[in-house]
């Protein structure tokens, strides 16, 4: 399980809470990401890092709504004012103040 946490005083930008992810491969099944548990707070400066295979990519994809969870919670605010570009299903630019939640 991976965690951290943001200060409690201020909501979190990003917060994941229990997220896996699994790719299946006719009867194979790789879970590359396992009970993954994330909270960013404003202005903190996150890294990520690992070995290869480790789920960073697919982690990343996720947090910027190119990929889906299999499992797990996913809430994210103030991710791009002002975007005029229209989100795909599941995910959402938000303006400042506003926030969104996934749940599979």
């Amino acid at each position: 399980m991976i965690s951290t946490e943001a200060p409690a005083s201020e909501p979190p930008i990003v917060d994941l809470r229990g997220l896996h992810k699994t790719y299946t491969f006719g009867e194979s099944a790789v879970e590359v990401l396992c009970d993954v548990n994330l909270r960013i707070g404003a202005g903190e400066v996150v890294s990520l890092t690992g070995p290869s295979g480790s789920g960073k990519s697919t982690l990343l994809n996720i947090l910027g709504c190119l990929d889906r969870p299999t499992a797990g919670a996913y809430r994210a605010a103030a991710m791009c004012p002002g975007c005029r570009v229209r989100p795909r299903p599941g995910c959402a630019c938000i303006s400042s103040g506003s926030s969104f939640s996934r749940s599979t």
